[in-house]
């Protein structure tokens, strides 16, 4: 049976991650460093053994792009699954690469939600209506949207993304006031009732303290 003899393993000079493998004196493919600690000059390799070595390399290299594509921010399955099927990954590569993160825990759903709740509540208050829409379109289960949105409440989430509203119509007079506050919170998913009531709250407390000043 034909065999090929690994004669240099170099790094490469841009991607220094990389290694060059060399087969009977002459350049045979790249492959990731962590692959590349599995071989040494000298060693010979049979067919299948260049068909397994290919397959590793081939996953390994995705899960490289994989753990490239989540340090940026924090990603759900699906958007991950979504981003790799756009780029031509192989379907059998992807489910393997998703299930070593989801081993790693590098992905996982229920943190994913909470950390975006919380990141909204924070610093981008909404309804829960709309929490639940854009967790829907990260593909998030259902049962973990329910979970992470429970101890929320519309009322508390609209008073606050008022809060971060109010000083700009603080000068206007009430029907302008409460249409431009009811507008900015309706825009963010809170039902007529609550934008009113709110509205109607953060007046009385500007209209007192301007009495009381």
């Amino acid at each position: 049976m034909e065999t090929k003899k690994i004669t240099a393993l170099k790094q490469q000079k841009r991607k220094t991650t990389r290694v060059n493998v060399y087969l009977d004196g002459e350049f045979a493919f790249g492959v990731e460093k962590v692959i590349a600690a599995k071989l040494a000059i000298g060693q010979e390799l049979q067919a299948q053994q260049l068909a397994e070595l290919q397959d590793s390399e081939n996953l390994e290299s995705a899960y490289q792009k994989s753990l490239h594509y989540i340090s940026f921010r924090p990603r759900s399955i699906n958007e991950t699954r979504k981003h790799f099927s756009r780029k031509g990954m192989l379907p059998e590569i992807l489910d393997a690469v998703i299930e070593r993160l989801l081993e790693r825990n590098y992905l996982n759903d229920s943190e994913f939600a909470q950390n975006w709740v919380e990141n909204r509540v924070a610093f981008k208050p909404r309804s829960r209506f709309a929490l639940k829409g854009e967790l829907f379109q990260k593909g998030i289960d259902n049962q973990i949207i329910e979970e992470v949105l429970a101890d929320l409440d519309d009322s508390k989430l609209a008073q606050d993304a008022a809060q971060k509203r109010v000083h700009r119509l603080e000068a206007l007079e009430w029907n302008e006031f409460r249409k431009k506050l009811m507008g900015y919170l309706g825009r963010r998913g809170f039902p007529y009732s609550i934008c009113d009531e709110v509205s109607r709250n953060l007046w009385g407390q500007i209209h007192n303290e301007t009495e009381h000043a």
